[in-house]
């Protein structure tokens, strides 16, 4: 039997809701209300200020050996450069 054909027939006995609401008028179990959401997602909010945190820290891991592996590559030009001005001396500016 469908609920209107209960309530048609009078066999629905279901309560009317009268809670007290315990911060808002629209609260109600799960409601949306800002006190009943915040009590409800603590946990939620938790993790993802965790997420947050551990995700920062991975970038800027990842950004700090970027830029070593960047000088790294800077420092290593420099070194093949003063390698052929070395070679180049060595070749060019020889007195024989």
């Amino acid at each position: 039997m469908s609920l209107w054909k209960a309530i048609a027939h009078g066999k629905e006995h279901r309560k009317p809701y009268r809670g007290a609401p315990a911060f808002d008028r629209s609260c109600r179990p799960h409601g949306g209300c800002p006190y009943c959401e915040r009590g409800r997602q603590y946990s939620t909010r938790k993790w993802k200020k965790v997420a947050e945190d551990t995700r920062e820290e991975y970038l800027n891991y990842w950004e700090d050996f970027l830029i070593e592996s960047e000088l790294y590559e800077e420092q290593e030009e420099i070194r093949q450069q003063e390698w052929l001005i070395y070679l180049h001396n060595l070749l060019y500016d020889y007195e024989y």
